[in-house]
C-alpha cells in the first residue's frame, strides 16, 4: 500500500550515524571536486550562490514530524489477521480473525534514513511497530479485534507508542546532524576555495609548458 518500510536493524548489525555522515561528507568532497574541476576552477560567476547551493544540497535534512492530531490522517479498514496478533485475547492463536485496522498517517519533512542509523546516544528499539512511509507521511498500522465494542484504547496506545518512539529517535539523532550541518557551513567555502586555487595553479602550470 505504501512505498517504503522503516527498518531498524539490531545494534550489532546496524550502521552508525557517524559512519553514514562520514560517507555523506566523502560524497560531498568528491562531487565538489568534480564540479570545480569541470568548470576550470571557477565554480560560477556568483560564487556565494554556488556555495549556498552546495551547503543546501549536502546538509543533513533533519526529520521533523507534525504530531498535531488535526493533521494526522486516520484510515480504517478490515483485515483477516493471524491469531498470534491477539495473544491473550483469543483462545485459538492458530486461527485467523477479522481485525479492525486503523492506519495513522503522520506528516513529516526531512530524510527518514537517518532514523535507521545508530547514534552515539544509543539505540532505540522499535518493538512491534509497523512503520511505512511515502513522500509526505509516516504510516502507523494499528489493530484490534473486530467486535461490536472495539478496544479503542488498544488502538490509541499503539499510536501513542509510535509517536513516542519517533520523538525519541529524532531527539537521539538531532545533535549529531546539527553538528554536521554547522561544520558543513564552515567547510564548504574553505573546500571550494582550496579547489579553485588548486585547479587554477594546474591551469597556470599547463600554460607554461
Amino acid at each position: 500500500m505504501y512505498n517504503h518500510t522503516l527498518t531498524f536493524p539490531s545494534i550489532f548489525r546496524g550502521t552508525s550515524l557517524q559512519e553514514a555522515l562520514r560517507r555523506q561528507h566523502l560524497t560531498m568532497n568528491t562531487t565538489l571536486d568534480e564540479e570545480v574541476r569541470r568548470l576550470g576552477g571557477k565554480p560560477q560567476h556568483d560564487e556565494d550562490a554556488y556555495i549556498a547551493s552546495a551547503i543546501e544540497r549536502f546538509r543533513a535534512k533533519i526529520p521533523q514530524f507534525d504530531f498535531d492530531s488535526e493533521h494526522i490522517q486516520k484510515k480504517p479498514t478490515y483485515e483477516q489477521m493471524d491469531g498470534s496478533h491477539f495473544v491473550g485475547e483469543v483462545v485459538f492463536t492458530d486461527r485467523t480473525y477479522q481485525a479492525w485496522v486503523v492506519t495513522f498517517g503522520i506528516p513529516y519533512t526531512g530524510n527518514l534514513d537517518y532514523l535507521c542509523y545508530i547514534p552515539r546516544s544509543g539505540f532505540t528499539m522499535g518493538g512491534t511497530l509497523e512503520l511505512t512511509y511515502d513522500r509526505q507521511f509516516v504510516y502507523v498500522k494499528t489493530w484490534t479485534l473486530d467486535r461490536p465494542e472495539k478496544d479503542i484504547q488498544k488502538i490509541a496506545a499503539k499510536r501513542d507508542e509510535a509517536i513516542a518512539f519517533l520523538q525519541k529517535k529524532v531527539a537521539d539523532i538531532t545533535p549529531e546532524l546539527e553538528a554536521f550541518n554547522q561544520a558543513l557551513a564552515r567547510e564548504v567555502p574553505a573546500l571550494i576555495g582550496s579547489l579553485k586555487k588548486k585547479y587554477q595553479q594546474d591551469k597556470d602550470a599547463l600554460a607554461n609548458l
